[in-house]
């Protein structure tokens, strides 16, 4: 295997510069396992960093990759990339489960205040992956390398003593999430200010002033034009207002407004 002599090739689709940097990262790695013919691993993505990854991994007949959040339908998730003719079933597990269990008193525990509680730990954001909050314990799933580290050093969220627990994947039991509120809304077009506007209960001004203010993300990629059309999906997230997901176009009403079904979450 050879190793990558022009790595700014690789860039050069990439238009949103903020990912570049995230994006290099993706190509040192690729560069590691051609020439050492070892085992890399990504930190946590979100989806739509996994896109632009895999549009550059996709380059690389030599390599194989598969993505892991820990359980199955995570959000965030690290790309491990490997020799092609590598089995993956050898290849040891770069994401680790870890259960908080509550003693004491459950809070009101919101998913900022677990990441946060993580964060001062001296974490980066990318070595947490997702975060589920349930009635008296909480799941992590963390990258190995810092695992242990938590395991040994965490111990409250707010005013809450929480106890880590490193666990097996087969021992993590999450049920499916009621968090979200399901209602129609009729607008006049799928611009996406239309759609946030309804969604948020904000004006068009306000709307116009968090997407051209770069607060504004569809699918997990920023959008900073209001004309942006949404379609069936879709999943919209305003920093500070929340996500909303267009479950379904509905079709129209009599008056000729777009029927839209969305998913408010809590």
């Amino acid at each position: 295997m050879n190793r990558i002599k022009n790595k700014t090739e690789y860039l050069s689709h990439i238009n949103d510069k903020d990912q570049i940097i995230a994006m290099r990262k993706i190509i040192d790695k690729i560069d590691s396992v051609l020439i050492k013919r070892d085992v890399e691993c990504t930190e946590f993505l979100d989806p739509y960093q996994r896109r632009l990854a895999i549009s550059i991994l996709n380059r690389f007949d030599e390599i194989s990759y598969d993505e892991d959040g820990g359980y199955k339908d995570t959000e965030r998730k690290a790309i491990i990339i490997y020799p092609s003719y590598l089995d993956k079933s050898y290849i040891e597990d770069f994401v680790c489960a870890v259960k908080l269990n509550i003693k004491g008193n459950f809070e009101n525990i919101s998913h900022r205040d677990c990441l946060g509680a993580l964060l001062s730990l001296g974490l980066k954001r990318e070595k947490v992956g997702d975060i589920f909050i349930l009635d008296s314990l909480i799941y992590v799933f963390l990258h190995k390398d810092v695992s242990c580290y938590v395991q040994y050093n965490m111990n409250k969220i707010k005013h809450t003593t929480v106890v880590p627990e490193l666990i097996t994947r087969e021992d993590v039991h999450i049920k499916q999430s009621n968090d979200f509120e399901i209602s129609v809304i009729n607008i006049t077009s799928l611009r996406l200010d239309n759609v946030i506007s309804s969604s948020f209960n904000l004006s068009r001004s306000e709307s116009a002033k968090y997407i051209k203010g770069g607060y504004t993300k569809v699918n997990h990629q920023p959008i900073e034009q209001a004309s942006h059309n949404i379609a069936e999906g879709d999943l919209l997230s305003v920093r500070k207002k929340g996500r909303v997901s267009v479950e379904a176009i509905l079709g129209h009403t009599k008056k000729g407004r777009l029927r839209l079904k969305i998913k408010k979450y809590l």
